[in-house]
């Protein structure tokens, strides 16, 4: 059975940003926001400081109007009207916990989200062991698509609020089924893209072994094949140089040997320098 239907990024009508207020989660917070205004969907900034720490300052989050106002969508000196007016809605959510990630899914209880934008750490530990991010950790608990930029990277809305998406890849296989990745890239594509896009369906094996689901182009989005006999995360993280954006299906980890070292998902994340977006479906 086919159960890639179950997330839908045609329509988003709310975004969960986690974030640590760090540089690298403002890029993540751009993202967030344009795609917000875009689909004029409901942003949820949240930030969790530990049990012991003082009360919040709300200085320290990202600048809504200041954002807006750099990208020429609202004037100087804008004022909460104006932002009601541009049909933007903004929670800044402030929570105390040992574990950010708990937290997170505990206010994804009380509050749904349809997808989940963060900045994510790049590491490994002793003896080349990778460390789980807490962005990883989030996106695999939380069972939602998930946009996952790396902190090194500056994604796909630039710092005027202009896009920069004119290449995606997306790796496909027999399992998980690839039709939610291609659904969710088709989706992105049109809310972010700005003029022709090129895709690529990335198949890391046998050309006979790629499942036939390529779709038809279009002047706006051109599909095409990638085939290439390589090991499945080196092929992808090597394809990926040449990107703006990977798309993958993911179903998690399936056995004690990802356990160790991570899903296909999570080794790709921690290599590649663009965002990725992740979108959970079950296996057969």
């Amino acid at each position: 059975m086919d159960h890639s239907n179950h997330h839908d990024l045609s329509r988003i009508g709310a975004i969960l940003h986690p974030t640590d207020l760090s540089i690298a989660s403002r890029t993540a917070f751009r993202h967030a926001l344009k795609l917000a205004l875009v689909n004029k969907a409901k942003l949820t900034i949240l930030h969790v400081t530990g049990e012991d720490q003082d009360e919040e300052d709300w200085g320290a989050f990202p600048g809504v109007r200041d954002h807006l106002e750099r990208w020429g969508l609202l004037p100087n000196a804008a004022t909460m009207d104006d932002l009601s007016n541009a049909g933007l809605r903004i929670r800044k959510v402030s929570a105390q916990g040992s574990d950010p990630v708990a937290v997170c899914l505990d206010h994804l209880e009380r509050h749904s989200a349809d997808l989940l934008v963060m900045a994510t750490s790049q590491r490994e530990g002793p003896f080349g062991w990778p460390h789980s991010s807490v962005a990883e950790r989030m996106a695999r608990a939380s069972g939602r698509p998930s946009l996952l930029i790396p902190h090194n990277s500056e994604g796909l809305v630039l710092a005027d609020g202009t896009t920069n998406l004119s290449g995606v890849l997306v790796p496909v296989a027999r399992n998980p089924s690839p039709k939610a990745a291609i659904r969710a890239a088709t989706s992105l594509c049109g809310m972010l893209g700005q003029g022709a896009v090129s895709l690529a369906l990335f198949h890391a094996g046998r050309r006979e072994d790629m499942p036939d689901v390529l779709p038809t182009s279009t002047p706006e989005l051109r599909w095409r094949e990638h085939v290439v006999q390589a090991d499945v995360v080196e092929g992808i993280v090597e394809a990926a140089r040449s990107q703006d954006l990977v798309v993958m299906s993911t179903h998690g980890r399936k056995g004690p040997w990802d356990n160790l070292l991570g899903s296909t998902t999570e080794r790709v994340l921690r290599r590649i320098q663009c965002p990725l977006l992740a979108i959970p479906v079950q296996g057969h």
